[in-house]
């Protein structure tokens, strides 16, 4: 494929060419050789060259615009490749951003618990992440207390896997 370098280049030459036959063929037409003299009567070799030169200068400058107009349409073409391409690494970076936030905050709201014990005769309080060992140990407590329950009144309230054994409503992990 053609660079728009090597279309800049082509047309120099083609232009260079052009001008450089423009101005030597009046040179070689205008002197004395021994092919034709220059008179009166030779005016019509100018009127020959402006003629044949013309329409030529015009299909260059044609030629030379739609070059122009090409670049130019190359050029806002890639514009907007590289504006389409910014937008989407803008809503890249803005889901980043929101989701680092919301770590942050999520981190910042687990800082903030504290719990004590669940064993009255501890002080301690577990603070932070440390929490969440008091939670799971909650659950299991509570979950106990409801398996005991519903042993005790028959409550039937647990299914029985394929292997008899039973689970609650919640098929906890932690268990």
């Amino acid at each position: 494929m053609i660079t728009s370098r090597q279309y800049v280049m082509i047309a120099i030459i083609c232009l260079g060419t052009i001008l450089c036959a423009f101005f030597l063929v009046p040179f070689f037409v205008t002197t004395k050789t021994g092919l034709w003299t220059y008179d009166s009567n030779t005016g019509v070799i100018g009127d020959t060259i402006g003629g044949i030169a013309g329409p030529i200068i015009g299909i260059v400058g044609i030629a030379a615009t739609f070059l122009a107009f090409y670049m130019q349409y190359s050029a806002n073409k890639m514009q907007s490749k590289s504006i389409a391409n910014m937008d989407h690494q803008t809503k890249i970076s803005n889901l980043e951003n929101h989701f680092f936030r919301m770590i942050d905050y999520h981190n910042q709201n687990v800082s903030q618990f504290n719990i004590p014990n669940i064993d009255r005769r501890k002080a301690d309080i577990s603070e932070a992440r440390r929490a969440f060992v008091q939670f799971k140990i909650q659950i299991k407590r509570l979950l106990k207390i409801v398996q005991d329950i519903n042993i005790e009144n028959q409550l039937w309230l647990f299914e029985k896997d394929e292997w008899g054994h039973e689970w609650g409503p919640w098929k906890c992990a932690f268990l």
